[in-house]
């Protein structure tokens, strides 16, 4: 059984205000995205790599170390779904794929092994940590409500599925788009099991995310 690694790469980020995809700004000497791979081929975990990028971006690309560790590059869509599903149908079959945000560097080998574990249980595995902050909701700026954290989490990638599950859950929804893919796995009447996150396993959405680098346990 192959491990494949499902990485949608085409976005451009506009949050963090850079003149090109974020993936390739650089951080301690390599792009995003670069350390993003390293931790990934270097669990030891993932047999194949599925990158869905920009034509803009597939030289680019094409110069990032994959370890040795099989890759392919497709054409990535307009959303993440979109590019998702492009990377799904190009990995090989009856594989156990696990969809992970390029940007998101910090994945341990437990999160990426625990969402390997939960799939070859239960069909599913989706790193997530539970909520520790206070919750409230509000309307136009006033809290009207407290929310209790009791059963609820914060959702991470990777994501973990059999292929053929996930492919055919997308495409019973041509054309639309969603947040991630337990949305999608759930919408086809899927269950959607949890795995262990962690709060290091955090996604650079702004500058200001890169912080996170510096309280990386790995120190990437």
């Amino acid at each position: 059984m192959e491990v494949v690694a499902i990485l949608p790469c085409a976005g451009q980020g506009v949050r963090f205000a850079y003149a090109r995809n974020k993936l390739f700004y650089r951080v301690n000497g390599k792009p995003i995205l670069q350390h993003t791979l390293d931790r990934l081929a270097l669990s030891g975990a993932v047999h194949c790599f599925v990158l869905a990028v920009s034509e803009a971006d597939r030289a680019r690309a094409e110069k990032l170390d994959f370890h040795g560790v099989r890759h392919l590059l497709v054409t990535g869509g307009a959303t993440r779904t979109a590019s998702v599903l492009a990377g799904l149908e190009a990995a090989p079959p009856r594989s156990l794929v696990l969809i992970h945000d390029g940007a998101r560097p910090f994945p341990s080998d437990e999160v990426i092994r625990g969402c390997i574990r939960s799939v070859r249980q239960h069909g599913s595995g989706i790193a997530a940590v539970p909520c520790a902050d206070t919750l409230k909701r509000a309307e136009n700026g006033k809290i009207t409500e407290d929310l209790s954290r009791e059963n609820v989490f914060q959702i991470q990638t990777p994501q973990g599925f059999w292929r053929e599950e996930i492919l055919a859950a997308l495409r019973r929804f041509p054309g639309q788009s969603f947040p991630d893919e337990s949305s999608v796995y759930t919408a086809a009447g899927l269950p959607v099991y949890l795995s262990p996150g962690s709060p290091f396993n955090q996604k650079i959405t702004v500058k200001e995310d890169l912080k996170y680098f510096l309280s990386d346990p790995k120190k990437s």
